[in-house]
């Protein structure tokens, strides 16, 4: 159903899950989507109460999944981006990073901190950012737009390099 688009009997099924398994693991998958579904409905204050009580039961039992504990800050860094809260959004990309995600994860999540940096006015640090994306290899497109967004977030006080960017394009 999430993926269908169908976020209300997606949330109605993790609700289901999460009550009826509430002895086994998956209960924090089920709590994690069923955040995400609010996110997507822009159920902004269900969604972060739905986190912060996931965020609870993390501390409270240390064994949940390391799957939970990474995409949890990304869950929540979508609901920031969602409410334009820029800031608080980065803090939690920042957290996802420091959980070592996979390369086209963490690819991904460098790529939208350069793009929150560019839109503030940052563009050394959106460009430190998008350098990052493209060394990394990632698939065609998101190198080819972080490329476009680190020529739109040259420079020249900083002591950028240009031609690198011109050759580059």
């Amino acid at each position: 159903y999430f993926y269908k688009q169908d976020y209300n009997k997606s949330r109605r099924t993790f609700e289901f899950i999460s009550n009826e398994y509430k002895n086994n693991d998956i209960r924090f998958d089920a709590l994690l989507w069923m955040s995400n579904s609010y996110v997507q409905q822009k159920k902004f204050k269900r969604a972060e109460t739905a986190l912060d009580n996931l965020k609870n039961e993390i501390n409270k039992n240390p064994e949940v999944s390391q799957n939970v504990q990474k995409a949890l800050p990304l869950v929540r860094a979508d609901l920031y981006i969602m409410q334009k809260k820029f800031g608080t959004a980065k803090e939690q990309l920042q957290e996802a990073l420091y959980f070592n995600q996979k390369k086209n994860t963490e690819a991904r999540v460098r790529f939208i901190l350069g793009q929150i940096y560019q839109s503030e006015g940052e563009l050394y640090k959106a460009s430190e950012y998008y350098t990052r994306v493209i060394k990394m290899n990632p698939p065609y497109e998101m190198a080819f737009n972080a490329t476009i967004n680190l020529a739109q977030s040259y420079d020249a006080r900083y002591g950028m390099d240009s031609k690198s960017i011109v050759r580059n394009l």
